[in-house]
């Protein structure tokens, strides 16, 4: 099972969260969240940044450093002000929140 499958599952066992509370939390479906169970979808590693962020864990990835090298992409942990502002998304009322999280996502797939 490839890693970040590994580390998606391990973070939801550690909230204790079923995987409906899990898409819920995450704003994905629970549809999603069975795929990345099963190994059939790869989690995006800023869908594994965010679950850990909700978890209060700003710990680099499991077995990583500061970057992570998924296929040809090398990615890197969330600075300091990133993480300020998952804070303050989190603080957002939940409409808001989703409007700003696509956004969010939309801009990161851009990147890529």
């Amino acid at each position: 099972m490839d890693p970040l499958n590994k580390a998606f599952i391990q973070l939801v066992s550690k909230s204790g969260w079923t995987k409906a509370e899990t898409a819920r939390r995450l704003e994905l479906t629970p549809a999603v969240i069975t795929r990345y169970f099963n190994g059939e979808t790869r989690p995006s590693l800023t869908t594994i940044k965010l679950l850990k962020l909700t978890l209060g864990d700003t710990s680099p990835l499991p077995g990583r450093d500061t970057e992570i090298s998924v296929g040809l992409n090398t990615y890197r942990e969330l600075s300091s002000w990133e993480e300020n502002l998952l804070v303050e998304l989190r603080r957002l009322e939940r409409g808001d929140a989703r409007k700003l999280a696509q956004s969010f996502r939309g801009i990161i797939e851009m990147l890529k």
